[in-house]
């Protein structure tokens, strides 16, 4: 984590300063242990005899990971099958909190058009549906979806095989201990 730069200007020979942040770690920081490195002059415009003395490192932290949820998505069935491009299709999911906090607020899934079962930049969005089951609490029972979305009918669609994926939160409106289990694929 990186702070705005405090400046001591000017500091006399043989002085010294001594400052105090409060700083906060994101809730996906899992470490146990950790250490604080401070930096001075870190963009060296001080003129020094020395540069090799202006970082410094903390003694080691204990670091308790803060309480937060952590949705998952599963792809129960899509249908009809075969599906046919320019044709809807059915999509039903359920998500779960598998966190240590309650979900609060409203978020997004997503529905996606993959060729293989992982999200990438070159997957088509069908669809999403604003999810409100808040609060859902870690370990209560998953809520459960379906939404019906186009197959896309264009030049950039083949004949194949092709996986449906949801993501949940797929609008990152949740802040979670991981953000990289959200996705679920249903292959043929």
């Amino acid at each position: 984590i990186r702070l705005d730069p405090i400046n001591v200007a000017p500091l006399e020979v043989g002085a010294e300063y001594s400052r105090s942040r409060t700083v906060t770690l994101p809730v996906s920081f899992q470490a146990t242990t950790a250490f604080l490195i401070v930096r001075s002059d870190v963009n060296n415009d001080v003129a020094e005899l020395s540069e090799s003395n202006n970082v410094r490192a903390s003694d080691a932290i204990t670091v308790t990971p803060t309480p937060a949820p952590n949705l998952t998505a599963t792809v129960s069935s899509v249908g009809p099958s075969p599906a046919v491009f320019g044709e809807q299709i059915t999509v039903e999911w359920s998500g779960q909190n598998v966190g240590t906090a309650p979900v609060q607020g409203r978020w997004s899934d997503l529905i996606f058009l993959s060729s293989d079962d992982r999200l990438g930049t070159e997957d088509r969005l069908l669809g999403s549906l604003s999810i409100d089951a808040a609060p859902l609490n870690p370990g209560a029972p998953a809520y459960v979806r379906s939404s019906a979305v186009m197959l896309p009918l264009d030049l950039r669609t083949f004949t194949g095989d092709y996986c449906i994926l949801v993501k949940a939160d797929g609008n990152h409106a949740i802040n979670e201990l991981n953000e990289n289990d959200n996705v679920s694929a249903f292959c043929p």
